[in-house]
């Protein structure tokens, strides 16, 4: 299954190994490079899929590889996030200035860290796709395990919904597949997604409810052709 793919770059070893030991250790569905600079960082770029880079800010460098990402025919839209040192309040101005999407100020969690990614991906989702509230019944499958839940609204970039779970809960960036039901319709069709947010909904007893966005993956012509008749549905029902 595919993985999301992140790219570190900082010029000290033990900081880059943390992130990286850090973040693989809390999402099973993350893939980490590092690098040791900036100036071999459009190369591994270019070479790879990246879904976000987070760079340590130094002016200069970080100004180019910023301008170049945002300048590139098909990388542009790469989320970036930078951090800098407490003391470099220039940093941060500069880099959200030059383009990056979010800054942290180290030292920082690994926990702060993943929600900023969370947030970004999510950010970034809404701000591109038109959403559509819905009600309409949903199945998530995740590993092994399934679970019923409900739409709050979709879009051709991901879906906001509640679901319901027992014993077996679904973690930040796992792969997860989605059965999408056409409202008073026996029609269903399949989307795999990535799980970007999770917030607990309600607890009963025995179960728990959770709200959950998830960004589409590797959406192929043909899901592409059921989204928009499902979305289309959604508009001529409202």
């Amino acid at each position: 299954m595919r993985k999301y793919r992140l790219l570190i770059i900082d010029d000290l070893m033990e900081d880059r190994v943390f992130l990286k030991n850090s973040l693989e250790k809390n999402c099973e569905a993350l893939i980490v490079d590092e690098l040791i600079d900036i100036a071999h960082a459009k190369d591994k770029i270019e070479q790879s899929d990246y879904e976000l880079i987070l760079c340590k800010w130094r002016a200069s460098e970080g100004k180019e590889l910023i301008q170049w990402i945002r300048d590139h025919p098909i990388k542009c839209n790469m989320p970036l996030i930078t951090f800098t040192d407490v003391d470099d309040k220039d940093g941060i101005v500069n880099s959200i200035k030059y383009g990056a999407n979010a800054y942290l100020i180290a030292p920082f969690s690994v926990d702060k860290l993943i929600q900023k990614i969370m947030v970004i991906n999510e950010r970034l989702d809404r701000r591109q796709f038109g959403r559509c509230k819905a009600n309409n019944p949903v199945l998530l499958k995740f590993g092994s395990s399934f679970s019923d839940g409900e739409l709050i609204d979709i879009s051709m970039g991901g879906l906001y919904g509640v679901f319901i779970f027992e014993d077996t809960f679904p973690r930040i960036l796992e792969k997860v597949i989605i059965n999408l039901e056409y409202e008073n319709q026996p029609m269903v069709f399949e989307v795999h997604g990535t799980i970007l947010r999770i917030e607990v909904s309600d607890i009963f007893e025995g179960s728990t409810s959770l709200k959950m966005s998830i960004k589409f993956v590797d959406l192929t012509d043909k899901d592409n052709k059921y989204l928009d008749g499902f979305l289309l549905s959604l508009d001529s029902n409202s």
